[in-house]
């Protein structure tokens, strides 16, 4: 039994030393990415930091509030050291990220488990998320994927374990479970459709108790984030660019016409800026 144990002991040691070095070796290979900031959430880090405002600095140096990102992720980031130049410390972010990749793939262990998988399709699906292309290569940039996707394999896990609980009997878990969802939705808005899933399916079942602790979380997670942005902003905004624009983003006509023309991720964001522009400059009177 006990040799039993430690065999089991090591092969988890040994997996996860191996996703380990794939995850802190990628980031090693792409440390130079993580000084650049594409969105701007190491703008609103550094001043988060410094002037204890989301937003940007204008020219003058006066801190203009913001909703236009979600703000967990420059939150999280708002307590890296920063040098004086306001760039980021690439070695605080890539044990950030690295940390974050190795604590998904084991809550995808503990979700297949939960699942009632057996061990080797467990591992599969561990280095599966380990090896994600995608994962890997936006670990290396100051973004939200990592830090959302960890948050999003913890709440399928907890909602899991939480779908296991009678009916008739009440628990904390629900309750902290809705928290974590606020929390996922602040990191990147789109979780909230997922969030309606999982909701409806408990509603089928009828976990009306569940449900309404779920949003009662739910909503103090998300409350403060709405009333600042009523009193900052003059709007309660709860969700950002991280839905609509993104998708927009991603299905526009300028980047079909690229297309056209060639397979390259590589595009003339230009074109379609101004494009954009012109559209908003259009629709500015529109409700």
């Amino acid at each position: 039994m006990v040799g039993s144990f430690w065999q089991h002991r090591s092969r988890l040691v040994l997996g996860f030393a191996l996703i380990a070095g794939i995850r802190f070796g990628v980031l090693w290979l792409g440390r130079d990415s993580l000084s650049m900031d594409p969105d701007a959430y190491l703008a609103l880090a550094n001043a988060w930091r410094e002037t204890v405002t989301f937003g940007r600095i204008d020219a003058q140096g006066t801190p203009v509030p913001t909703a236009y990102r979600p703000p967990l992720y420059p939150w999280v980031i708002s307590w890296i050291p920063a040098p004086s130049d306001r760039v980021a410390n690439p070695w605080w972010i890539m044990g950030l990220h690295g940390t974050l990749g190795i604590a998904t793939c084991a809550a995808t262990l503990a979700i297949g488990k939960r699942l009632g998988l057996p061990p080797l399709a467990c591992w599969f699906a561990v280095f599966w998320v380990a090896c994600d292309p995608i994962l890997l290569r936006q670990s290396t940039l100051i973004m939200t994927e990592t830090l959302a996707t960890f948050l999003g394999a913890i709440l399928w896990w907890w909602w899991l374990r939480d779908a296991t609980v009678p009916r008739d009997r009440w628990s904390g878990h629900p309750l902290l479970l809705g928290i974590g969802m606020g929390l996922a939705v602040l990191c990147r808005p789109t979780a909230l459709a997922w969030i309606v899933l999982w909701w409806s399916l408990a509603l089928i079942e009828k976990r009306w108790r569940w449900v309404a602790t779920c949003v009662l979380g739910m909503s103090f997670a998300m409350g403060p984030w709405g009333v600042r942005n009523a009193i900052l902003i003059g709007e309660p905004i709860a969700t950002t660019t991280h839905g609509g624009y993104t998708l927009y983003l991603a299905n526009n006509p300028v980047l079909y016409r690229h297309w056209q023309s060639s397979v390259s991720r590589e595009w003339d964001e230009e074109a379609f800026h101004a494009r954009w522009r012109v559209e908003r400059s259009q629709s500015a009177n529109l409700d």
